[in-house]
């Protein structure tokens, strides 16, 4: 030791420190580790799990998988997937999911139902702006078609139908001619004090056809968020 002592007395410092430098990276590796140096670690008394030997593998160098930080997050994503499959937590995120999804699907249901009623009542009145004379056939029409889809819903929803198809369909229907029973009624109105133009016809078409642009955006929005339920809370494993 005391010969050690003597020798490195002989060195300048810089060389000295190089030494030591190349002593530590032979010991603990040249792999950065925060909150963690070589000299902490020497300090507090830890050893390495691998001793490095000249002719073995370069153990310096990170797998393939965690070389690219992109790689590397998707690597680490992908196992604390597989670590959550296999806990009792995972179990409670996947009732939550269904439970999210069965929700986005609901409402993407009822954004459907909506659109189709209004775009389909929106072609009505561009045809009654068409020829004006179908406002009186609309008009003696509405309230008997009404009367019988309202009843048509209540059997259905009696007999246990509500939410299926058949139900749907008739709730469309149902919605489509009170839209346009609505619009007829003003326009009658407007009759008690002039003569109806087209321009009145183009205003409540144009009020139904911006409802219906209005449900179509917000069926895309849905579609999106039911998509990203899909893939599920903790992502697409297949990235």
């Amino acid at each position: 030791m005391g010969n050690d002592t003597n020798f490195d007395a002989g060195l300048s410092p810089a060389l000295i420190a190089a030494r030591e430098h190349t002593r530590m990276v032979a010991k603990w590796g040249a792999i950065h580790v925060d909150g963690m140096d070589q000299h902490r670690a020497e300090a507090i008394g830890l050893q390495p799990l691998v001793k490095q030997i000249g002719y073995a593998t370069n153990t310096q160098e990170l797998p393939l998988c965690l070389r690219d930080p992109g790689n590397s997050a998707r690597f680490v994503r992908r196992t604390a997937e597989l670590l959550l499959q296999n806990c009792t937590v995972w179990k409670e995120i996947e009732i939550n999911c269904r439970e999210t999804n069965a929700y986005y699907k609901e409402q993407l249901t009822v954004a459907r139902v909506h659109e189709e009623a209004y775009r389909t009542a929106a072609d009505i009145l561009a045809k009654i702006m068409a020829r004006l004379g179908l406002l009186k056939v609309w008009e003696l029409s509405c309230p008997g078609l009404l009367q019988s889809k309202t009843r048509e819903l209540e059997l259905q929803v009696a007999g246990g139908q509500e939410g299926t198809a058949v139900y749907l369909d008739t709730l469309k229907e149902k919605m489509r001619i009170d839209i346009v029973y609505d619009a007829v009624a003003y326009l009658k109105k407007i009759e008690d004090d002039r003569p109806i133009r087209v321009p009145d016809v183009e205003l409540k078409q144009a009020a139904v056809a911006l409802l219906a642009k209005e449900q179509q955006d917000k069926i895309m929005s849905q579609e999106a968020q039911l998509a990203q339920v899909e893939i599920g809370v903790l992502g697409d494993s297949s990235r």
